[in-house]
C-alpha cells in the first residue's frame, strides 16, 4: 500500500469520526456547532448557496417547493431546514425526497440527536460521512396552514481542516395570498 493511499485512509478516518452519522444538533448556530465536535473552523468563503425552485418568493401551505444545495466542492455533512429564524424551535414544513444512502431526518430514533420536538421530518442531515457531490436538491412541502415568513437554513461540512458553511436563503418566502 503507497503512502497516498494511506495517507488518504488515515484522513477519512479522521473526517468520519468528526461526524460520522449525522448533525449533533438541530439548528445552525455557529457556537453550539463549535462545541458539537470537531468540524473545522467556520468559513462564510466556501462556495455554497440554497436556491429555491424557480427563484419562489411565496410558499403555498401543501404545495412542494424544490431548495437545492449549490457548490463548487463535495461535502461531508449536512443539517438543513426551513423556519421563521435559524434559532426557532419549531421547524417548518417536511422534507422528502432523500437519497437513503445519504440522508436521513433527525426523528426520534434517528441521528445522534432527536430533533422531532422541532417538528417530524422537518430535519435534514448525512447519515454517513461518505463525501457527497452538488448540487443536491431536497423537496420541502410546507405546512397545511400557513407559518409566517419562512427561510432555509443549512450548515454545510466539508472537513475537519476546511471547515463548515452556515448558509440561509437570499430572501425569506411569504405565504401566498
Amino acid at each position: 500500500m503507497g503512502l497516498p493511499v494511506i495517507l488518504y485512509l488515515l484522513v477519512s478516518a479522521t473526517i468520519a469520526a468528526a461526524y460520522p452519522t449525522g448533525a449533533g444538533i438541530c439548528y445552525a448556530n455557529e457556537s453550539a456547532i463549535a462545541a458539537v465536535g470537531s468540524m473545522g473552523p467556520s468559513n462564510d468563503n466556501l462556495g455554497y448557496a440554497l436556491v429555491v425552485g424557480g427563484q419562489a418568493t411565496s410558499y403555498s401551505p401543501g404545495r412542494a417547493l424544490n431548495v437545492t444545495l449549490t457548490g463548487n466542492q463535495n461535502f461531508m455533512g449536512l443539517l438543513l431546514y426551513a423556519a421563521s429564524a435559524i434559532d426557532a424551535t419549531a421547524h417548518a414544513g417536511t422534507w422528502s425526497g432523500l437519497d437513503a444512502d445519504k440522508f436521513m431526518f433527525l426523528n426520534n430514533d434517528q441521528g445522534p440527536v432527536d430533533c422531532s420536538t422541532y417538528g417530524i421530518n422537518a430535519t435534514v442531515t448525512h447519515d454517513s460521512p461518505m463525501s457527497k457531490s452538488v448540487p443536491l436538491t431536497f423537496t420541502w412541502t410546507p405546512s397545511s396552514t400557513t407559518i409566517g415568513d419562512v427561510h432555509f437554513y443549512s450548515v454545510v461540512v466539508v472537513s475537519d481542516t476546511v471547515g463548515f458553511q452556515v448558509l440561509q436563503s437570499a430572501k425569506a418566502l411569504t405565504a401566498a395570498a
